[in-house]
């Protein structure tokens, strides 16, 4: 059972590194959040992989999981580093969506490589480069497979009730199939916002790895469709 009742948030100093250095920001975020999840020391990511090369921002990555496999995903996944595959134009697949809708694939030879979401018919350039999606999948990863939180689809004015109580990540748009618009984050709190539907909702979900950190939005009294219940995923 995940320790849902862990008084102590995580903080959120994290959201600041992210407009100067995505790395550290995704570092700090993994160390925080997955604190009480144990580490297995582990030497992937450590060295390249055959001749796929690993940019710095996966090498990282795969520093902070540690070996913990949730860090990797709980609906969606980054691969592991031995899965690392080319394909025919060289780009890299390293995240999938878990039905195979997508892979998101980076171009080896820049420090921060240009990413794409590849759908298996067409292949779309991602706004951010591998350390801001990285970032954005990890912190979707997190609000949608936490051990407590909850969902529900909200318009503008639940919408903008929320996020004001949260601080938002400066990460630009995700292009990838079910990405997140927008990413905001509060104590022990991750929030995963999706585009609007025809009726100007946004589907939202948010996740915390201890019950307590959702008492913040109780007041709010938002829409939700589930809120306050256990993960069926989260470690």
């Amino acid at each position: 059972m995940p320790p849902v009742d862990d008084p102590e948030p995580t903080a959120t100093q994290w959201v600041t590194l992210v407009a100067t250095d995505r790395v550290a920001a995704l570092r700090d975020f993994v160390a925080g959040w997955y604190a009480d999840v144990p580490a297995h020391p582990t030497a992937t990511g450590d060295a390249d992989q055959g001749d796929v090369a690993v940019p710095p921002p996966l090498r990282q990555f795969y520093r902070a999981a540690t070996g913990r496999a949730v860090v990797y995903g709980v609906q969606n996944a980054i691969r592991p580093v031995d899965r690392l595959v080319p394909d025919a134009d060289g780009w890299v697949g390293f995240a999938d969506e878990n039905q195979g809708a997508f892979t998101l694939r980076y171009r080896p030879g820049p420090v921060d490589p240009p990413v794409r979401c590849d759908d298996g018919r067409t292949a779309v350039d991602e706004a951010e480069p591998l350390s801001g999606v990285l970032l954005q999948f990890v912190l979707s990863e997190a609000a949608v497979g936490a051990p407590v939180g909850g969902f529900g689809w909200l318009g503008p004015t639940a919408l903008h009730r929320l996020t004001s109580a949260l601080r938002t990540v400066p990460l630009a748009p995700a292009g990838w199939r079910g990405g997140p618009v927008s990413l905001h984050a509060g104590p022990g709190l991750v929030v995963a916002v999706a585009a609007a539907d025809s009726d100007g909702d946004h589907h939202v979900f948010v996740g915390a790895r201890h019950r307590p950190a959702l008492d913040r939005l109780r007041p709010l009294d938002l829409p939700w469709e589930e809120f306050d219940v256990l993960g069926t995923h989260g470690a």
